[in-house]
């Protein structure tokens, strides 16, 4: 009888454990962040793929309004790709307005993107000198990836919290909400006068 249990018990985490590995949701990601008016921030996107090698990648973002990705004297947005991940793939982003962008990641060689988790691209992004305080939801919509095979999956919308406020924490001189070797370097410029 003892036998029989524990082959029932085997056969039910067995179960439980594939039927966890189905449910991982593929998806994009950004961690909650703060950002004080009239800073500027670093901001790595992740995809997390655990159900499928992806060659194309194509996504909406919203930003909070008065926040968003800076651009270069060109007028290119300062998104940097991670070479790691994005081996022989193009990323293109643009601006759409209202701090929406338009996001798509391709390999016109067939390539899948690699790993299962991790950063694809980092953007710059900065609070507006008079963005509104308070506390705001970014979001990934109108999702569409494609695998290897052609498939295409639609992930769930998603979202991301950001809180613009003017920092209260003690030794956070570049007021990222937190205090590091960045609040460091600032109190160098400012001793240095730079």
């Amino acid at each position: 009888m003892k036998t029989v249990k524990s082959i029932i018990l085997c056969a039910l985490l067995a179960f439980a454990g594939n039927a966890l590995r189905v449910s991982a949701a593929d998806g994009l990601h950004v961690a909650d962040f703060t950002i004080a008016p009239g800073k500027t921030l670093n901001i790595p996107v992740e995809l997390l793929n655990p159900d499928d090698s992806y060659i194309m990648l194509e996504f909406w973002m919203q930003l909070p309004e008065g926040v968003s990705i800076d651009e270069d004297e060109d007028g290119e947005l300062l998104v940097t790709a991670n070479t790691g991940r994005l081996t022989r793939h193009v990323l293109e982003i643009e601006g759409k307005g209202n701090n929406a962008y338009k996001v798509l990641i391709y390999s016109s060689r067939n390539t899948a993107i690699q790993g299962s988790e991790g950063t694809i691209f980092t953007m710059q992004v900065t609070a507006a000198a008079d963005a509104n305080v308070g506390n705001y939801q970014g979001r990934f919509y109108s999702q569409v990836f494609s695998n290897v095979d052609k498939q295409e999956y639609d992930p769930a919308e998603s979202t991301f919290g950001v809180s613009i406020n003017k920092t209260t924490l003690r030794g956070d001189l570049n007021e990222d909400g937190k205090v590091d070797i960045a609040d460091v370097t600032e109190l160098v410029n400012i001793i240095l006068g730079e």
